[in-house]
């Protein structure tokens, strides 16, 4: 749910609902921030040398973790009286109830929904589903996708710390650049990733903070290669160079 969901909550009712449920799956509201922790000179530079058991380890504790909602949405969304939050309440059902005589107008129904054991009616319903990291359902990486490495291909968590998710994750290179797993597909190491995919290698998570330590990675390797590709041409400019900085004797 995380702090999208909090945002909704609180645009309705500083929009004047009645009433706002808001109803999630964990026992507890997320309390704590390692993103914030991790917003450090040293983490970002050089996590990406860690190894992989490492890497999974930070990974995996903060998806268990799970995302919590900035303090100031928290306290303004609790704040009202009409808010109500509710834990160990995943949805197990949802149905559409019309109400009055005619059952004519659509409008004039409710939502009913079963969420643990508890049951509410409500006019409206936002459904605050997440996201997944899945290269094989992003339609623009429909044909790259079979050819790149993921983490399943690289990596054995211990017993207990397996995740789906994370296992299909991209297996990034040093410049968060593709990598093949076959050598006819070289052309992906010029395909760079700077999505919440790369968070595992990288612990880039696609904020603004991130930004600024991940893309110069990606534009130091752009021009590694352009140079090395023409090097050839450079050698020749090399040897071509006579400007002469003073008059010969």
């Amino acid at each position: 749910m995380g702090r999208v969901a909090f945002d909704n909550a609180l645009l309705l009712l500083k929009a004047g609902a009645k009433s706002v449920d808001l109803a999630i799956r964990r026992s507890k509201l997320p309390n704590l921030n390692r993103i914030r922790w991790s917003e450090w000179n040293g983490y970002h530079r050089h996590y990406i040398d860690l190894p992989d058991a490492i890497k999974w380890a930070y990974s995996l504790s903060e998806a268990r973790l799970g995302q919590l909602p900035p303090a100031h949405t928290y306290y303004q969304t609790v704040s009202y009286p009409n808010f109500t939050l509710y834990t160990n309440a995943p949805v197990m059902h949802l149905s559409y109830q019309q109400t009055g005589a005619e059952q004519t107008d659509a409008c004039q129904g409710e939502i009913v929904g079963v969420y643990g054991d508890r049951t509410f009616r409500h006019d409206a319903l936002i459904c605050g589903t997440g996201f997944v990291t899945n290269l094989d359902r992003q339609p623009e990486l429909g044909s790259l996708a079979p050819h790149i490495v993921r983490w399943q291909d690289r990596f054995t968590p211990p017993p207990g710390d397996q995740h789906r998710e994370m296992a299909q994750y991209p297996y990034l290179g040093k410049s968060l650049e593709f990598i093949p797993n076959a050598p006819e597909h070289q052309y992906l190491g010029r395909c760079y990733y700077l999505s919440c995919g790369a968070s595992l290698l990288s612990g880039f998570r696609a904020n603004l903070t991130d930004l600024a330590f991940a893309v110069p990675r990606v534009i130091c390797d752009i021009g590694r290669q352009l140079f090395i590709e023409h090097q050839a041409e450079i050698v020749a400019d090399f040897e071509a160079y006579d400007h002469e900085e003073y008059p010969s004797s």
